[in-house]
């Protein structure tokens, strides 16, 4: 029979391959404290445990991109645009055209005037065009954080039909540069995927696997209870950041997007209190595979593909593999999120039904079309985004057949 615990988590033994012994015994203890404590110290402790981690991580992450991907830009490879202010509309960049290394110094003076910057000469009087060519970069992120803010705001808020979407501009210097030609918003989005993604693979991917693996409900419940307070902390963020009027969230979205984000939250940590509560009635091996399908494979792919499109692997520099991205993240969407979805919930309601009754039942059955709404979001946008990335290959290798 299934081993089970009082809306909670007792003390088991982890894989051996995975950890060192006085981890498993620091393991153990933990386990063995959470064990007694009531479902509402344990929501509290891993809210806690979460309002602390996730600003850290996300400090740990931005400071690795800060050191790793901020060379300077060589002059060589940078551009500064003839028209100020550049045009800027929607879909893909309109690229600078003009060469840094063959640009007039009047040009120079006339795009860094422009900019609000100062400019210095060397010792034989020609221009330093160092800071230039990191200040081109910065426009160039700007005028691409621009686009993005508008489309997100376009289609979520006003909810805006046949919008182009908004390709970053090719990176002038692979990864070393990267984050030089980012703007901060998108930076700030940047680093949310990667916490998030983290995030994901934890209460989606390890926790769920190591549950089916072992069939230990200590593993189902830290899923569980670590989902929860994760929510409690993103849905926290969003509020306050309403209260306060600025964009204090985790997620570092666009304003419009916050209501869709809020829903979700609470709809994802209302499962799996109702999980807790009913404790060896929940069909446990199936709500796993759930947190697996959405939360730690196809979100977090999502994620990923959402960083993918701000870096040097996006549409603009590597237009294949972005496609393969794309085709593999929309069929995962289509499995896990349309065809396996429906059998997951078919089975789980069911279960539930037979175990609790109809009234809980019910209950899941109307938190799951709130996510199957979510669903369909997700496999359109993929969809679209695959479409788009393969038209604009196409679209590129009939202009080179011209030319």
């Amino acid at each position: 029979s299934r081993p089970s615990c009082h809306h909670g988590i007792r003390s088991t033994r982890i894989l051996t391959p995975f950890t060192t012994q006085t981890m498993q015994e620091l393991f153990d203890v933990v386990l063995a404290f959470l064990s007694v404590q009531p479902m509402g110290t344990k929501i509290l402790l891993s809210t806690l445990v979460w309002s602390i981690v996730t600003p850290l991580l996300k400090y740990l992450f931005r400071q690795t991109l800060s050191l790793l991907c901020t060379r300077p830009i060589p002059p060589s490879r940078a551009y500064i645009p003839s028209q100020l202010p550049h045009p800027n509309p929607p879909g893909s960049a309109i690229l600078f055209d003009v060469a840094l290394s063959a640009a007039s110094d009047k040009h120079i003076i006339s795009f860094m005037t422009y900019r609000g910057r100062k400019w210095t000469r060397t010792s034989e009087g020609k221009i330093n065009v160092g800071p230039v060519a990191t200040e081109a970069a910065a426009y160039k992120g700007q005028l691409y954080e621009e686009r993005t803010m508008k489309w997100i705001d376009d289609h979520f808020r006003l909810h805006l039909r046949n919008l182009s979407y908004p390709y970053v501009a090719p990176h002038w210097n692979g990864w070393a540069s990267f984050w030089t030609e980012t703007a901060p918003q998108i930076r700030a989005m940047f680093v949310a995927s990667m916490f998030l993604t983290f995030e994901h693979v934890i209460g989606g991917v390890v926790l769920p696997m190591a549950y089916l693996m072992t069939q230990d409900t200590a593993y189902f419940d830290l899923a569980m209870y670590s989902e929860i307070g994760m929510q409690i902390v993103l849905s926290g963020a969003i509020l306050f950041s309403y209260i306060v009027g600025d964009d204090c969230t985790v997620e570092q979205m666009h304003r419009s997007v916050w209501p869709l984000l809020l829903i979700h939250h609470v709809c994802t940590a209302s499962f799996c209190v109702l999980c807790l509560h009913i404790e060896d009635d929940c069909p446990r091996d199936e709500v796993a595979y759930i947190l697996f399908a959405l939360l730690g494979f196809t979100s977090s792919l999502h994620y990923v593909s959402q960083m993918l499109d701000f870096s040097p692997l996006s549409q603009s520099n590597a237009p294949y593999t972005r496609l393969v991205n794309h085709a593999f993240c929309l069929s995962s969407q289509l499995i896990f999120r349309g065809v396996v979805w429906f059998w997951m919930v078919h089975e789980t309601c069911w279960k539930l039904h037979a175990t609790c009754g109809p009234n809980v039942a019910a209950t899941c059955f109307v938190v799951s079309l709130l996510f199957t709404a979510f669903n369909f979001d997700f496999i359109k946008f993929h969809y679209k985004a695959t479409v788009g990335c393969y038209r604009k290959i196409q679209s590129g290798n009939r202009m080179k057949k011209g030319d």
